[in-house]
């Protein structure tokens, strides 16, 4: 809990700190969706993975905001049988992870219509498992992401690419619930940069 709320009032800070220094510049908003791969334990084999991120300006070619992120980690699937009989296979576990996190941005190359940026990532991690929809266990935790990007102007309104990003989750030693502890994501990012100020 204490690491919740040193969090949370870390973020705050570093949250005014761009608003004031960008005058309460319009903010730009991040779509992502992709695949989660790489994840350890099981179950795992990723799936859909989706975030979306509005984001202020707060130095050159820099940014911070606000993410918020859903994603499958996996599905375990084992054979099913009653008196003896196999019944074939069927879902024992499905995982999935979600939560939200301050994030900051740089821009570190900059061509005529590309761009490459890297990106950092602190927050809170929620994994569950269910079956068929039916909640089994959770556990939650704070975790880091580090992301590396290349998007192109589409318009002068509209920018779109693909960024790879690592999370890495902290362990709970107290818990009996085997969670993941990191994982990688690939998604094509779209991102709105907002309607020029008169």
């Amino acid at each position: 809990m204490k690491s919740l709320v040193s969090l949370l009032l870390l973020g705050a800070v570093l949250f005014a700190a761009p608003r004031t220094a960008a005058a309460f510049s319009q903010p730009t908003l991040d779509l992502t969706v992709g695949k989660s791969f790489a994840m350890n334990h099981e179950p795992s084999g990723g799936g859909l993975s989706a975030a979306i991120a509005p984001m202020w300006p707060f130095a050159n070619h820099a940014r911070f905001g606000v993410a918020l992120f859903a994603d499958d980690i996996g599905t375990a699937i084992d054979p099913l049988a009653a008196d003896g009989s196999d019944l074939g296979m069927a879902e024992s576990r499905h995982r999935w992870a979600w939560g939200g996190a301050w994030r900051g941005d740089a821009d570190v190359m900059r061509g005529k219509r590309w761009v490459a940026n890297v990106s950092g990532s602190m927050g809170w991690w929620r994994v569950e498992d269910d079956r068929s929809g039916r909640f089994l266990a959770a556990a939650g935790s704070v975790g880091v992401a580090a992301g590396l990007g290349i998007r192109r102007h589409m318009t002068p309104h509209h920018d779109a690419g693909l960024v790879v990003r690592w999370h890495e989750l902290t362990s709970d030693r107290h818990s009996t619930f085997r969670r993941v502890d990191h994982y990688a994501t690939a998604s094509l990012e779209w991102r709105w940069l907002g309607t020029p100020r008169p």
